[in-house]
């Protein structure tokens, strides 16, 4: 095969390399690895080499002319593969499906002109770090829950066409880089809650909770700290809110204008208390006719007692909020209008302008897809944005069919498309580097419209519903999990290739 200098696709799916000890060969030095070999002697192909567990042995000669190679369905590991795949330097699709990878092999960092790597079911994947900066699709589906648990892009990255199935994600200590972070409370830097204005929560570590996902089943654990969209949060069990949350309202809603100061408003802390399922938070600055739509990570939440506490910290950069702006804050639930809180309250947080200090939220400010950031792929047609990791997790889902109740039944996303973006190009990527506009933070109070009716915001909009929660919700994840399959087939290259070849 290594003759054949002009072959551009190979195929090797299930040859049970797994089962094989092979050797890596560079000119006269032989590197034992566990399965794959290459042979970078000859300019013109790359050597495979197996020693089946027949004991069987076969050489394979891969050409360096390779633009697409198949090794799905070869019970691979990720120490299978040698450490450097450069050799194939025209290689731009590459399909590592169901094999036994617990990470990406560092071996495909090394490909600079791969556009497409999949790596499908691959039911042990626990971390994918670093993939070359040249690709536009990644595919990490997996039918396999709670597995993973890390994602890291380079700052270069592409946009990208990301498909990861929010079943696949940890529901504990798990890091997709530009999506979502969650880590135990008790791991959270002190200088990162100082700079949240978050005081005085040593009465969390006692209030462990029990956390529902979308198509997961509870899991129980300690109390954990959630990142997405430049929205902090945390729950606990208990209806205490922080001492520190001064200005409250008995509902599920609440209004304020914001006090007009020198220092400028970066963001606000909101809390409310709740014995219903999460709901949905719906955040319209009035002044500016801007609305974000929040759907939490975590579908839903078990306490031992009957009430639960979310706490959030809301970043905004400059333009979002401003001093005079007439804001309301407003909690649904996507069946029932009755029992969603209990109580809310929030306290705004101003900007001090001092720039000598590290800042310790740089690298979350860092993520694009956040408020102030890129939120291009989240807004509708009517203006609204969809804060939800449902839009990347979940392709071809549209707002209608699960947000029905808060917008318009045939509002769509601007862009059919959604393409990722982990790092922005405008903010540091290095935590401690503080952009000339952002300093450090100061928690003041803000004017609340106690004696007004809190606003109603003419873009929501709420219908009855007959049919049950749990009956919805079936009904989406089949949709969802239909499209997702549906996605995959459709946006590996390869696959389209190979199902040509075979018809």
């Amino acid at each position: 095969m290594g003759m054949l200098k002009m072959v551009k696709t190979l195929l090797l799916d299930g040859c049970n390399l797994g089962r094989s000890q092979i050797e890596i060969r560079d000119k006269c030095k032989m590197v034992k690895a566990n399965n794959i070999g290459i042979n970078t002697e000859f300019s013109s192909s790359a050597i495979l080499e197996a020693i089946p567990s027949d004991s069987k042995f076969f050489t394979i000669s891969l050409p360096s002319s390779l633009v697409r190679l198949s090794l799905a369905n070869n019970n691979l590991y990720t120490e299978s593969f040698p450490m450097d795949f450069s050799c194939f330097s025209m290689l731009e699709e590459l399909n590592l499906d169901e094999n036994r990878i617990s990470s990406m092999p560092n071996c495909v960092r090394s490909l600079s002109r791969l556009q497409s790597l999949t790596m499908q079911h691959c039911d042990m994947l626990t971390s994918v770090e670093h993939p070359p900066t040249s690709l536009t699709f990644l595919s990490i589906f997996s039918s396999k829950r709670h597995v993973l648990r890390k994602v890291v892009f380079d700052p270069e990255m592409r946009p990208l066409d990301l498909l990861i199935p929010w079943t696949s994600l940890a529901p504990q200590s798990c890091e997709i880089e530009g999506m979502v972070k969650i880590q135990p409370m008790a791991g959270v830097e002190e200088k990162v809650l100082h700079s949240l204005c978050w005081k005085k929560l040593d009465f969390l570590n006692k209030r462990g909770v029990q956390t529902y996902s979308n198509g997961r089943n509870s899991r129980e654990h300690q109390i954990q700290m959630y990142y997405e969209f430049g929205i902090f949060s945390t729950i606990y069990g208990g209806k205490d809110m922080p001492n520190w949350i001064t200005h409250r309202s008995n509902g599920p809603s609440i209004s304020l204008t914001i006090l007009s100061s020198p220092n400028k408003p970066r963001g606000f802390n909101f809390c409310y208390v709740s014995t219903y399922r999460l709901p949905v938070i719906i955040i319209h600055n009035i002044t500016k006719n801007r609305t974000w739509i929040y759907e939490h990570c975590i579908a839903n939440v078990g306490v031992g007692e009957e009430s639960y506490t979310v706490l959030s910290h809301w970043m905004f950069r400059m333009n979002e909020m401003e001093g005079g702006d007439l804001v309301s804050i407003t909690l649904r639930n996507f069946m029932s209008y009755s029992g969603i809180a209990m109580e809310c309250g929030v306290s705004v947080v101003y900007d001090e302008g001092n720039t000598d200090e590290e800042d310790a939220l740089g690298y979350y400010k860092s993520w694009n897809h956040i408020i102030g950031g890129d939120l291009t792929g989240y807004q509708l047609t009517t203006g609204e944005y969809i804060l939800s990791i449902l839009r990347i997790t979940t392709h071809g889902v549209k707002p209608f069919m699960r947000y029905g109740k808060f917008v318009g039944d045939r509002d769509y996303y601007k862009g059919d498309e959604m393409l990722f973006t982990a790092l922005s190009q405008r903010k540091p990527a290095i935590v401690g580097h503080i952009p000339e506009e952002i300093g450090t933070s100061t928690c003041n109070d803000l004017i609340l419209n106690d004696e007004d009716e809190v606003p109603v915001v003419a873009e929501v909009k709420f219908e009855a519903e007959s049919e049950s929660e749990s009956e919805v919700e079936v009904e989406v994840r089949v949709m969802v999990e239909a499209e997702v399959e549906q996605h995959a087939k459709r946006s590996c290259m390869w696959r389209k290739w190979f199902n040509c070849t075979r018809a």
